[in-house]
């Protein structure tokens, strides 16, 4: 696991309020590996610490972490009250696309990074906008199907951090995050200098 894949890692632990023990539960399910049910159940031993004697945690998911996945719908367990058998188990809907396809990962964390307000220049006058009032998971799909590396993403997150120092300096406006993504003005903002001060000798308002 490089890094740029733990961070990715750690960001779903964090965006979904899940455990690394529930996150391995649902990757197994996700990808159809039910033979490593059996082998992670045996890093469950009784190892004792010896220094005092007490057996440490073991690695086991437990029965209330599954419990937890069942009530916020990430997961079904379709076995009877009598089995347990974990090909029995599917995820709840969603799950599968947002937590599994790296793409709309990394669209979620698009999504955070972007503003949550812009501020609109008219002469003088500075007034301030939303930038999310649009259909979050519609807009998630859109920067996926446009965005489908992680080099790209990495590269989306760069430019919106030169995008927002040139609204910062008063380069620029800003805008909503639909039309940033829909109009891909990530690619003007690949071409513009963010080096240039606002004296009133560069506007790229009208560029963008």
């Amino acid at each position: 696991m490089n890094l740029e894949t733990l961070k990715q890692f750690v960001d779903v632990l964090h965006k979904f309020k899940i455990s690394a023990n529930q996150y391995l539960f649902m990757a197994m399910i996700y990808h159809r590996r039910y033979e490593l049910f059996k082998k992670f159940a045996d890093l469950d031993s009784e190892t004792v610490d010896p220094k005092t004697g007490v057996p440490f945690m073991n690695n086991t998911i437990r029965q209330s972490e599954i419990r937890q996945l069942e009530v916020r719908g990430m997961i079904i367990d379709t076995n009877k009250d009598d089995e347990y058998y974990p090909e029995k188990y599917i995820l709840g809907d969603g799950i599968e696309t947002s937590i599994f396809d790296n793409k709309l990962v990394n669209a979620h964390e698009f999504w955070d990074a972007y503003p949550d307000t812009f501020p609109v220049r008219r002469g003088n006058n500075v007034t301030s906008a939303l930038a999310k009032s649009t259909d979050k998971d519609a807009l998630l799909v859109k920067y996926a199907s446009k965005v489908k590396t992680d080099k790209k993403h990495k590269e989306m997150l760069e430019l919106l951090e030169k995008y927002k120092r040139l609204i910062d300096k008063g380069l620029i406006n800003g805008m909503g995050i639909e039309k940033y993504i829909s109009s891909e003005v990530y690619n003007t903002i690949r071409n513009l200098d963010d080096n240039d001060r606002n004296d009133g000798s560069v506007d790229y308002s009208q560029t963008i």
